[in-house]
């Protein structure tokens, strides 16, 4: 029968079977080394591994894992992932192209995690080709985009998306067509 230490360390009876890879992992969780994961997808399987074992994480007992792409600590609690690294609002403004007016939201940023609402607005009528992105804005450094983001837009007619490729702010339309001065709302969501 094997025996909890107050460390949290596992010790097994003489008399249990040898379950090596169990044995390593009841050493392993009683070190400080912190479990990474450079995805979503990477942590979940860490938690059903945990599961697996006889350890699932629990409130009690929550799983730690530093997010890579997240750029964060995030803890699994046995039901959902809660990120620990607190929220700031973003700095930085869009810098218009000419013609546009660009403005950022209640942006929030969570490690490398950027949100926000994006507003932007032709100053007069300007004439859209099929699949020829126009830059609208442009991102300050600092919310500059590692991998990208695109938003399609809710309206009538043809679709278009607001895309954000680095720094820049591009508006995309996927039929020829006039885009007339109006307020144009994007949620985004990117990594920096």
């Amino acid at each position: 029968m094997v025996t909890m230490r107050p460390n949290g360390a596992v010790t097994p009876d003489g008399g249990d079977p040898p379950r090596l890879t169990k044995y390593f992992l009841d050493l392993g969780l009683t070190s400080n080394r912190m479990l990474t994961a450079s995805s979503q997808a990477q942590a979940d399987n860490m938690v059903e591994a945990m599961r697996s074992t006889g350890y699932p994480a629990s409130a009690q007992r929550p799983l730690y894992v530093f997010r890579t792409d997240l750029g964060g600590l995030t803890a699994h609690d046995g039901t959902r992932w809660t990120n620990l690294v607190a929220q700031e609002p973003l700095k930085g403004k869009i810098a218009p192209a000419s013609g546009w007016t660009c403005s950022i939201e209640g942006g929030l940023r969570t490690g490398r995690l950027c949100t926000a609402m994006i507003l932007c607005s032709p100053v007069a009528s300007t004439w859209f080709y099929k699949y020829s992105p126009q830059t609208v804005g442009v991102l300050p450094a600092e919310l500059s985009s590692v991998s990208g983001a695109r938003f399609t837009l809710p309206g009538e007619g043809p679709a278009m998306y607001l895309d954000i490729d680095k720094n820049n702010l591009t508006l995309t339309t996927t039929s020829d067509k006039y885009v007339s001065p109006q307020r144009i709302w994007a949620s985004m969501v990117w990594h920096i």
